[in-house]
């Protein structure tokens, strides 16, 4: 079993892994669009005025104004494409065999150990069969229960 409990360790491992890598993807796509927003703040509060300004030269107020603002929501809109996930970092997938790997090996270890119970299991049936096998079956579970018979059979067996 302790090497059951290696793989168990080494699971835990790559999730925490895993969780390492979502979360700085997380942290780099948050600080994207913080920055986003901070441009887009600032755009409103620069860009607006020098380009309605600047639009005023050539067109009546109320459609410079609107000129202004799509621009400033098409400027914000491809700043939050670029923050978009470009894909899964490279990490990622050596997580995925890491722990992939580890799975296999446990559900090995899970097979074994299921294999050895039903040896266990056919072997208290064989005992079972025959009258000494019910015997010693009768005695194992008394045994069990009472501590003064257990002590009176391992004296007879020593």
């Amino acid at each position: 079993m302790p090497a059951t409990a290696a793989k168990l360790h080494l699971l835990l491992r790559a999730e925490m892994l895993r969780g390492r890598i979502a979360a700085r993807s997380l942290a780099v796509r948050a600080g994207l669009y913080a920055a986003a927003a901070l441009v887009a703040l600032l755009g409103v509060v620069m860009l607006v005025i020098a380009a309605y300004l600047a639009a005023l030269v050539h067109l009546e107020p109320v459609y410079a104004a609107l000129l202004v603002g799509i621009g400033l929501c098409v400027l914000a809109a491809l700043l939050i494409l670029v923050a978009r996930p470009l894909g899964r970092p490279r990490n990622a997938a050596a997580a995925d065999d890491l722990e992939r790997m580890i799975r296999d090996e446990l559900m090995q270890d899970l097979h074994a150990a299921e294999a050895r119970v039903r040896q266990i299991e056919n072997g208290v049936a064989g005992l079972s069969r025959g009258p000494l096998g019910i015997l010693a079956f009768g005695l194992g579970l008394a045994a069990a229960v009472s501590p003064r018979l257990r002590a009176l059979i391992a004296s007879l067996l020593r």
